[in-house]
């Protein structure tokens, strides 16, 4: 029970995770992809680095899930934060250049994205839906924030891969995003 307790905590912490950091070829039925890496972006609260690891696991003939446990390290003495991604990628097309759908989901976010491109090279456009908590006690949420996220990346090698990723994050509702829009990030995975 202790360990559902802290589990469902870190869940319930952390906001969103900033690169995509996958292809949109899914994982075979029962094959598994353990992964880890680093962004580098700036906010004005945390940064520059959020770090992460994870993994995804084919569960059907065009469907793979995954989660993310990751943190962005605290700037200035400031507190950092930590938290759990999780999704679901489902495989449009059977040929290259691979189509996929992305629905993940973090703490108060939704984050939908489309991949485009091989087992590789991929494109991502998504979105980062925030709902923001009311200071007033009789609303849960006043609002929701809205981010457009723009990836490419590219993976290198086979079992064991190396995937450098490049990325923008821009307001789509009214507000400012609180820091550069641009990320770099590189993953490592591993397919047993």
């Amino acid at each position: 029970m202790r360990a559902i307790v802290l589990f469902l905590c870190i869940l319930f912490a952390g906001c969103f995770t900033v690169s995509q950091l996958q292809s949109p070829k899914v994982l075979e039925r029962g094959k598994l992809e353990f992964n880890g890496g680093v962004a580098i972006a700036r906010f004005e609260d945390f940064g520059p680095n959020e770090l992460f690891g994870g993994m995804r696991v084919g569960v059907g003939s065009n469907t793979d899930i995954g989660f993310r446990i990751y943190g962005w390290l605290p700037r200035k003495g400031e507190g950092g934060l930590a938290g759990v991604y999780v999704d679901a990628k489902y495989q449009f097309t059977e040929k290259p250049p691979y189509v996929s759908g992305v629905l993940g989901l973090s703490y108060l976010t939704l984050q939908p994205a489309l991949i485009v491109g091989t087992d590789r090279f991929y494109a991502s456009v998504g979105a980062v839906l925030i709902l923001i908590p009311s200071l007033n006690s009789r609303d849960e949420f006043s609002g929701v924030a809205g981010l457009a996220k723009l990836a490419v990346g590219y993976s290198f090698g086979s079992k064991f891969r190396l995937t450098p990723e490049i990325g923008a994050i821009f307001p789509i509702t009214e507000g400012e995003f609180p820091g550069s829009p641009y990320y770099t990030a590189f993953g490592i995975s591993i397919r047993p």
